[in-house]
């Protein structure tokens, strides 16, 4: 480049490329100080990453013990409600109730009527159980009254038995006698259907590849 010949245009030719030098290096020194920042920023991140990496995989390692617990407490809660919720039969709970009163009311000698009594009101919106009561009248004596009342409840010890009610009888070792009997019944659908536990599942044919 042919510098200008006059003197004053020269200096400020020399001044111009002073200010492009300097701002040249200022812009380098802020271009290393980001990049510095970036592979920081970078070796942070990778670090979190390994972290999270190697709690996934331990997670993962522990799965198989997970799943196991899951699949026995899923059986137990399945075991549980087969035995103990009251099912509906033709879409009615006092068919089963019925059954089920007057079997255990004829170990002991006693006749039973069995009437549906409903269902009492939730205890809360998202409840997944509800009660259904059916009322009992039978004439009996006390002893077969607290026999039949304990066969009950060890049959079934999440039923409740309420409103014992016993009045004058036909003799003096009869009384005529009411209570009410309160079994767990699911509000909807039964959610443990959802629940795929390893007795469930269908067995593999062992020639199957």
């Amino acid at each position: 480049m042919k510098l200008p010949e006059d003197k004053k245009q020269r200096t400020q030719v020399f001044i111009f490329i002073g200010i492009c030098v300097i701002g040249l290096g200022y812009l380098g020194h802020i271009a290393v100080q980001k990049m510095g920042s970036s592979r920081e920023a970078t070796k942070v991140r990778k670090e979190e990453l390994e972290a999270d990496i190697t709690k996934w995989e331990r997670q993962i390692a522990h799965m198989p013990k997970y799943e196991k617990a899951f699949e026995e407490l899923a059986g137990k809660i399945k075991a549980l409600e087969a035995k103990y919720v009251l099912k509906p039969k033709f879409t009615s709970h006092i068919l089963p109730a019925t059954e089920l009163i007057e079997q255990a009311a004829a170990e002991f000698g006693i006749e039973v009527e069995v009437k549906d009594h409903g269902k009492p009101p939730p205890y809360g919106k998202k409840a997944q159980l509800l009660g259904y009561v059916a009322r009992v009248n039978l004439t009996a004596g006390y002893n077969q009254l607290i026999l039949l009342l304990e066969k009950l409840e060890t049959d079934n010890p999440y039923l409740c038995i309420t409103k014992i009610n016993i009045m004058d009888g036909p003799e003096d070792q009869l009384h005529r006698m009411s209570f009410h009997v309160e079994w767990p019944v699911w509000a909807k659908k039964n959610p443990l259907k959802a629940l795929k536990v390893t007795a469930d599942r269908p067995k593999k044919d062992g020639n199957a590849k």
